[in-house]
């Protein structure tokens, strides 16, 4: 009998890359990786462990993986909400959340916690205080991707696009070799980026190997601003760069053509989708990019600033592609937050499925109501997963959610914290 450091037996183990969900099984945990994967009855004639999870009511599944936050984007809107009014000085209000260290570091605390209470073991961000999100990652273990962004806006962070490149390599120098933090370059967008900045940006991160993500492809007016100022459409436009390959990623695009779709699909790169790419979008068909070797990933909604539910997303995301009749399986619907993700982050042979090997990133939901009124199945089941009722959670084997209560941050304190900082974040907001 081999001794390991932790198994997990449960009720239910579903499987997005097989496509079932498999009844009475359990993990096998050693180190930080996933050693073995066998029935509940099995695991003790082979295995011994002094920490084993019994989960008689719950299914477990792979982390889920959110591929776009916006860390600043999140506190402007949060402060503006609480405020009770719309500011109209929003470089001023931006500048009061980025010199105030307390709220950068506990809003960072208060979004990781969100995160890790909604099963999302692996995110990105593309906010501009990233030196303090980075911080509280390191102390958490929770897996990420920062984006390095690059514009020619003047924020609190950088006066133009040539000190947002400055500073990005800065940080890509600074934490390499680190294994919970990976990096890509974030050009907001080709209106706010210059052209001999684009190139520069496309020279380095395909010498570093580093990828791009882009807003692109958002509205008719940008589409017919690059015609007319380039002769061709965005897509097109980045492409002449280099910018795309399999490591690409198109975010908060709206409008796609033919054209879009054939240079997408000829790197196989990656789009973002959320339920407002199926709400606001003119002309994007979901049940064609699946058929096309495009990576589709969902993510949690850009216009909801803490909204971080994933579970909610595919729920919402497969009754809206009902109502507009997609062809959008749920092994589709998993695979765009866990396995499409992860390829999109150069993780495939890590995170994303349940395999010997693989990171032990591990969710457990409790579906002790379910179980009284359905049966268990694998087609649909994203419609009863809840959230709320995510109680445990793993990263790389190390438990960070038990029974609820977060074990690596003192979650109460926190929010305490953030309560009594919030008002003094908008009384210094026009100095």
């Amino acid at each position: 009998m081999d001794k390991v450091d932790t198994i997990i037996s449960s009720k239910w183990l579903l499987d997005p890359a097989k496509n079932l969900i498999m009844e009475d099984h359990a993990l096998v945990i050693d180190g930080n990786i996933i050693r073995d994967i066998l029935p509940s009855h099995e695991v003790k004639r082979k295995y011994s462990s002094v920490n084993n999870t019994i989960l008689n009511n719950h299914i477990v599944m792979p982390g889920l993986v959110n591929s776009n936050y916006n860390s600043s984007l999140a506190a402007f809107e949060h402060i503006k909400r609480i405020n009770k009014e719309s500011t109209k000085d929003t470089y001023n209000l931006d500048k009061a959340i980025h010199n105030d260290d307390d709220y950068k570091k506990t809003f960072s605390q208060l979004s990781i916690i969100k995160m890790l209470k909604k099963g999302i073991t692996t995110f990105c961000d593309i906010g501009i205080f990233s030196n303090s999100i980075i911080d509280e990652i390191l102390k958490t273990r929770i897996r990420s991707c920062i984006g390095l962004e690059i514009h020619n806006k003047r924020t609190a962070w950088t006066n133009n696009e040539d000190e947002c490149l400055e500073k990005a390599l800065e940080l890509l120098d600074y934490y390499k070799g680190n294994p919970n933090i990976n990096f890509f370059f974030n050009p907001t967008s080709i209106v706010d980026v210059s052209e001999s900045m684009l190139k520069k940006v496309s020279k380095i991160a395909n010498e570093l190997d580093v990828s791009v993500r882009i807003n692109i492809n958002m509205s008719d007016e940008e589409i017919n601003k690059c015609i007319k100022n380039h002769g061709c459409r965005p897509l097109e436009y980045i492409d002449n760069m280099d910018i795309i390959n399999n490591k690409f990623v198109a975010v908060n695009s709206l409008i796609l053509n033919e054209n879009d779709i054939k240079i997408l699909e000829k790197y196989r790169a990656s789009i973002i989708i959320s339920k407002s790419t199926l709400l606001l979008s003119k002309n994007i068909k979901i049940e064609k990019l699946i058929k096309t070797k495009i990576n589709i990933i969902l993510s949690t909604d850009k216009y909801q600033s803490m909204d971080l539910d994933l579970l909610d997303e595919m729920s919402i995301f497969s009754l809206l592609s009902d109502i507009k009749k997609y062809q959008v399986s749920t092994k589709n619907i998993f695979k765009f937050v866990t396995i499409n993700p992860a390829l999109s982050l150069g993780l495939e042979q890590l995170i994303g499925v349940f395999d010997k090997g693989y990171s032990a990133d591990i969710v457990s939901i409790n579906i002790k109501d379910i179980i009284q009124t359905n049966l268990i199945l694998f087609n649909g089941i994203e419609n009863d997963l809840k959230s709320m009722n995510i109680d445990n959670v793993w990263i790389s084997g190390k438990q960070l959610l038990k029974n609820s209560k977060l074990l690596t941050i003192n979650e109460n304190k926190i929010y305490d914290k953030f309560r009594k900082i919030n008002d003094q974040v908008i009384k210094n907001e026009h100095r």
